[in-house]
């Protein structure tokens, strides 16, 4: 019964793990504001959602949100810029601003 118990207890805890689809998107920064490139994928799990965001291929942020959560925020820097995305995991956008002023709007 124990050995059940332990058995259905990791195949719960690695199903967490899955990933049920992934997604990327990219942006363009207007050459006039600066030469960034931002990137971000969120892999979407049964419990868990994973977001990283990069910046002109370098990762700059990441984080997860488990399934009860709506939010993730993310704050970093980037060549000493700062960078703070802000993600709606049920609506799955992300808002990336860098340096407080560059802002991209991602849909997945």
């Amino acid at each position: 019964m124990f050995k059940n118990f332990l058995v259905i207890a990791l195949a719960l805890s690695l199903s967490a793990c899955v990933t049920l689809y992934s997604k990327t998107r990219e942006w363009k920064a207007p050459r006039i504001v600066g030469d960034y490139t931002v990137s971000a994928t969120m892999n979407v799990g049964l419990l868990i959602t994973d977001v990283t965001i990069s910046v002109n291929g370098r990762q700059a942020l990441a984080g997860q949100s488990w399934f009860w959560s709506d939010t993730l925020t993310l704050e970093g820097d980037v060549e000493h810029v700062p960078i703070l995305a802000l993600c709606h995991i049920k609506d799955k956008t992300c808002d990336v601003t860098i340096a407080g002023l560059i802002g991209a709007k991602l849909k997945f």
